[in-house]
């Protein structure tokens, strides 16, 4: 399975910094997992983001990788059964990338939690001795 990637839009967004603040990271070597693609942009491995210490808000970044959000009831009256099952396709795609997002973050905040565990403990021991 592909890794979950952003644009450097959508990230800055899911991020709640500027593109700027994205660009300069990307440029910095922040983000070692970025590629470019000639149509689309910097793509950015949400891992990278987590990594460089952001907090990604997975339903911001799911709408922003998924393209612009529609209503699905609006957007499939009167239209037929193949196209509710693409859009309902189309919302399962999104849905599934929300939870790899989340998944992704979850981890990240997890090794944070465990770093801060250990400093703790190093603390401790410091002012015991």
């Amino acid at each position: 399975m592909e890794r979950p990637r952003l644009s450097l839009r959508a990230a800055a967004d899911a991020c709640g910094v500027s593109l700027s603040t994205m660009r300069r990271r990307r440029e910095g070597g922040a983000f070692p997992g970025a590629e470019r693609d000639p149509v689309t942009g910097w793509g950015v491995p949400v891992e990278d983001l987590v990594a460089a210490g952001f907090t990604v808000t997975g339903s911001v970044s799911a709408q922003a990788e998924a393209g612009e959000h529609q209503d699905v009831a609006g957007a499939t009256a009167g239209a037929g059964p193949a196209d509710r099952v693409a859009e309902l396709e189309r919302e399962l795609l999104a849905e599934q990338h929300r939870r790899e997002v989340a998944e992704v973050e979850a981890r990240g905040l997890r090794a944070q939690l465990a770093a801060k565990d250990e400093h703790l403990r190093d603390l401790r021991r410091v002012s015991r001795g």
